[in-house]
């Protein structure tokens, strides 16, 4: 499972933005709308089913699939091959443009906004109603970020 930077941690600021979604323009993450894209976008280093749920006619099953600086967990449907819907992605290599946060650069301007940009060093958790984002700061560049994302 992936497992947020905060878990462990009481030092977190929380900045509450109740419209804020993963999917959102400028804040949220942008990760292809097909599972097979998104299976796509680097070598799978691992993978695993964590978990199984069987509904009338499909089952769904909740993956856990992670890349070179990107695990992505997530939950795929046996009647729509390409359908998924993303619990969490945890980003930790500069090699990932998944949207206005870069792992190794400044806080980009829509999170700086938030008062992000004012922090050099640890966790800001940004929350909206059911999904958020923690952005791990070092030094005032971006560490790591994890999206977690309500998924029914």
């Amino acid at each position: 499972m992936i497992v947020s930077p905060a878990a462990a941690r009481a030092d977190e600021s929380e900045v509450e933005v109740p419209s804020f979604s993963c999917g959102d323009k400028v804040l949220g993450i942008r990760l292809p709308a097909r599972l097979s894209e998104l299976r796509a976008l680097g070598t799978i280093r691992s993978q695993k089913t964590v978990s199984r749920q069987h509904w009338d006619g499909y089952e769904t099953a909740e993956q856990v699939i992670y890349f070179a600086g990107l695990g992505v967990q997530l939950v795929a449907f046996s009647n729509d091959a390409e359908r998924y819907l993303l619990a969490a992605a945890d980003v930790t290599g500069r090699a990932w443009s998944l949207g206005a946060l870069r792992v190794g650069r400044p806080v980009p301007p829509p999170f700086a906004a938030l008062g992000l940009g004012h922090q050099r060093d640890g966790i800001w958790l940004v929350a909206g109603e059911t999904d958020s984002v923690h952005v791990e700061l070092r030094d005032g560049r971006v560490r790591r970020f994890v999206y977690e994302c309500y998924t029914g």
